[in-house]
Parts: C-alpha cells; sequence; structure tokens
C-alpha cells in the first residue's frame, strides 16, 4: 500500500506533524497494513462516530437491499467502508454488487449534493450536518443495524516511546474531558462551536449523539478490529492479511488511570 492510500489523519502522524489522533477501526487497519508507526492506546467509542449510508431526501432508496447497482462515494478503508461491507453482507450483497466511487469527505460531498452518486458513506460531522439541513436522510447507521465499530485514539510510536509520562498525562486529561462532558453539554457545545467555527446547535446534537469513553482495547474489541482487518483483505483494500495484535498498547491508560 503506498502513502495515497493511507488518510489524511495518518499522513500527519508519519510526517511528525501529529502525536495523537482519533481514528476508526478501519484507518487503524490500513495505517497497520502500510506499516505506520501508530499504536492504539484507548478505546473512544464503540459506534463508529455514528457511520451511515444517506442518501437524498427524494430518493428512491430506502434500505440497504436498494442499494444493489447503485453508485457509493466512500472514503476506501475508512470505517464508513468497514460499516458499508457489513451491512451489505447483512442484506445478501456483496461489494461487487454496487459501484463504489473512491472519495474524500470534501470530495464526497458536492459529489453527493450534485447527484454524482447514489448515496453516500460517512460519519459525524457530515451527517447530523446533512440530515439536520434536509439535504440527506439516513438508510442505515451503526446504531440501526446494531454493529460495533470500534473508534480508537493512536500515539505516534516514537512519541510514546520518548515521552511516556506525557502520554500517560494527556490520557489523564481526556479522562477527566470523558467524565466532565455528559453534565456540561451546553458548556461543552459553546467552547467547541467557537473553536470549530461551527453552529453550536448542531454541535450539541453531535455531543448529545456521541457516547465518548476511554477505555483498554478489550479482547472483544481486539476481535472487532481483527475481523476488520480481515475484511479489508478479502475486499483487496489492503493487499494481504495484516495480525492486529501488535497495533495496541493499553500500558499508558493502565498508568494514567491508577494515578
Amino acid at each position: 500500500m503506498n502513502s495515497k492510500a493511507v488518510q489524511p489523519l495518518l499522513e500527519g502522524i508519519i510526517t511528525d506533524r501529529i502525536d495523537f489522533s482519533f481514528i476508526g477501526d478501519g484507518t487503524l487497519v490500513t495505517g497497520a497494513a502500510a506499516k505506520s508507526p501508530i499504536k492504539a492506546i484507548s478505546v473512544t467509542g464503540v459506534e463508529g462516530n455514528q457511520n451511515s449510508i444517506i442518501v437524498k431526501p427524494d430518493s428512491p432508496i430506502q434500505s440497504i437491499a436498494d442499494l444493489k447497482g447503485k453508485t457509493i462515494a466512500i472514503a476506501k478503508g475508512s470505517s464508513a467502508h468497514i460499516f458499508l461491507i457489513k451491512a451489505l453482507e447483512k442484506n445478501g450483497l456483496k461489494e461487487s454488487d454496487v459501484k463504489l466511487v473512491q472519495l474524500q469527505p470534501d470530495e464526497a460531498n458536492p459529489a453527493f449534493q450534485t447527484g454524482k452518486v447514489d448515496a453516500w458513506g460517512i460519519w459525524d460531522p457530515f451527517v447530523t450536518t446533512e440530515v439536520q439541513s434536509n439535504r440527506a436522510r439516513i438508510v442505515a447507521s451503526v446504531k440501526t443495524m446494531n454493529f460495533v465499530a470500534p473508534a480508537v485514539m493512536i500515539g505516534r510510536d516514537k512519541f510514546l516511546q520518548e515521552h511516556p509520562d506525557l502520554t500517560e498525562v494527556y490520557l489523564k486529561v481526556y479522562q477527566r474531558a470523558v467524565e466532565w462532558l455528559p453534565n456540561n453539554i451546553d458548556e461543552a457545545a459553546d467552547i467547541l462551536s467557537k473553536e470549530r467555527k461551527m453552529d453550536k446547535a448542531l454541535v450539541k446534537t453531535l455531543l448529545e449523539n456521541t457516547h465518548y469513553i476511554n477505555a483498554p482495547i478489550s479482547a472483544d474489541i481486539a476481535s472487532s478490529i481483527q475481523s476488520t482487518a480481515d475484511i479489508l483483505a478479502v475486499s483487496g483494500t489492503i493487499k494481504e492479511k495484516v495480525d492486529m495484535s501488535k497495533s495496541y498498547d493499553n500500558s499508558f491508560l493502565e498508568k494514567a488511570l491508577k494515578k
């Protein structure tokens, strides 16, 4: 897999511009397949940031089964791509039964709006933004299909090795934020809307719809991520099977939560 196949966040890690980031299980797998210098150090969610398949409000597509033969915008290797494959399989379809168009969100949005694709496999905040603006409706999501779609925090290997204490401090501060957020949604929305220059009502909805956690990579989560790796290998998104067991390090979080 060449660098063009690596998700933008991973490129920041590889070029030493980012030390920590939040990614879905698909991106973790593509990173591991590309031998990116990263480790997952915490599970931050199990719903994949509301991965969904969305269509225009007047689209005739009402179910996953209706996607057969349709054109779908997707960031290949992303958590949304994994969700789509699993959703298709659950409805008796294969990836080859649809027409995938490889597009990152900034490219997919205009393609979706102008009708160049029939559907879009995407995550929040894009899902909520499009739905609340009456520009889209959800056909299916990880919530409606009850799928486990882990989101994880990753760290750059060199930073983790050189600054274990700072890594623990970062995780400890993140834990405080996770504990503070549920009872302070309005204040958090005010802060984030100003920082991200987004509508406060939209940010508040996103926060209310997201259950943030900060937990070790459990055996169940590791199994789910390995399943994702196997799916991407079969689909040809990654060139060969990858053992994900070496992509985790719970030690930093365990130490952070003890202090």
